[in-house]
């Protein structure tokens, strides 16, 4: 299953959507997410949210959702995005080989976009992404092989100190030490096919 997750940043889903819809993913509004799926037309699963940038038209209790609305107070120790996340792994309905796909949390605040890649650090063990027009961006937690795309440049930086090796990169790397908050692997690009070989997990970003 792929799950969806429309948070309400700076709108880049609505250039991404492709309006013939899976019967294999659901899509879940995270707060004014919801604004974007309802003039899509799009039929939502979910709602997540303190209703903090919601169109004051909407009036969620009356809402009838799958998945049902969750609604929280602005006071909360967690981000709406989180809530939701949280909340779905913990579904018995929920596979581990599920993908979580988040879009609009890369435009407008920086806050809101750090908190974001903060998640894909901490839920690092379930397959999650976040894509925007321009970028798409994930944790590699294993070695594996990447293959030319539509993405020019792949870059690369390290959770916690990590080894890693590149080889069919134009900048390869023969187990070097890379370290947190080193940019040594930043604008790389794949030459035909990419091969890495890592001992922990790193955070990997291609861009357009």
């Amino acid at each position: 299953m792929i799950y969806n997750l429309i948070c309400a940043g700076e709108d880049s889903f609505s250039n991404l959507y492709n309006s013939s819809k899976k019967e294999n993913e659901k899509y879940i509004a995270i707060d004014g997410g919801l604004n974007v799926l309802t003039k899509l037309n799009i039929k939502i699963d979910a709602f997540f949210g303190d209703q903090d940038s919601l169109d004051k038209k909407y009036n969620l209790p009356n809402y009838d959702f799958p998945l049902k609305s969750h609604l929280y107070s602005e006071r909360k120790d967690d981000g709406d995005l989180e809530l939701a996340i949280s909340w779905l792994i913990k579904q018995s309905f929920f596979k581990i080989n599920d993908e979580i796909i988040i879009y609009n949390a890369t435009g407008g605040r920086l806050d809101h976009y750090q908190a974001a890649l903060n998640i894909l650090i901490k839920y690092k063990d379930y397959n999650i992404k976040i894509i925007d027009k321009q970028n798409e961006i994930f944790i590699c937690k294993y070695s594996m092989i990447f293959n030319k795309d539509n993405y020019k440049y792949i870059s690369f930086f390290a959770i916690t100190d990590t080894i890693i090796s590149l080889d069919g990169f134009k900048y390869p790397l023969n187990n070097y030490l890379l370290h947190p908050y080193c940019n040594l692997c930043l604008s790389n690009e794949i030459e035909t096919e990419g091969k890495i070989n890592i001992n922990n997990p790193i955070i990997v970003m291609k861009t357009k």
